[in-house]
């Protein structure tokens, strides 16, 4: 009797979210100018025609990163912002002191950063998520006649002050976070409440 062996095939969502992590792991690793498209093809356990079905270019991939970035930044802001209603100074640092401990993503965030500089698309995908965070804070802040303006410019100076904090703690792994992140979160507070006091 000849044994029938089936072939797992995953969802194209799910085999798109592990090429995506394959890549992120050698974008890490290697940076992003060395990585090939074969590299990540092995590293994902697929063929490189497969992986082209998926994205057409090193630069498709990056955008997928980026975009999956975005979302899960977004997300997480939502979920921050629907547990703490009442705190949503609170709510927002808590979300960026997450993300700013998490050394791997920031070494993949600078090579998407210096990609960023050289790719439009890849900085026009971000500009849509500062336009999908503004949108949420103007539905948010609505009735409330807090200029959305000096939120969103105080949430883009929070995140420069916790992009140089993760900046820090991956260039000194032996660093104890604790001081660091209890200053900037004092740090960030003041400027939320500073820019949350602005009327329109």
């Amino acid at each position: 009797m000849t044994e029938v062996r089936s072939k797992r095939v995953e969802a194209p969502e799910v085999r798109r979210g592990q090429i995506l992590e394959a890549a992120k792991q050698c974008f890490r690793e290697t940076g992003f100018a060395a990585t090939k498209m074969s590299d990540i093809a092995d590293r994902a356990g697929v063929s490189v025609g497969l992986l082209y079905r998926y994205f057409e270019s090193k630069g498709d991939v990056i955008l997928g990163i980026v975009d999956q970035d975005l979302s899960r930044q977004f997300e997480d802001l939502q979920a921050a912002l629907g547990a703490h209603a009442g705190e949503p100074v609170d709510a927002v640092i808590r979300t960026f002191e997450q993300r700013t401990l998490d050394r791997q993503r920031t070494s993949l965030m600078l090579e998407i950063t210096a990609e960023s500089m050289r790719n439009p698309k890849v900085r026009a995908l971000a500009a849509e998520g500062q336009k999908t965070l503004r949108r949420l804070f103007h539905t948010r802040l609505a009735s409330s006649g807090v200029s959305v303006d000096a939120v969103m410019a105080g949430l883009q100076m929070v995140a420069a002050l916790y992009t140089g904090v993760s900046i820090q703690l991956c260039q000194d792994e032996g660093m104890d976070p604790t001081a660091l992140m209890a200053l900037a979160g004092r740090s960030a507070r003041q400027i939320m409440v500073l820019s949350a006091s602005a009327k329109r």
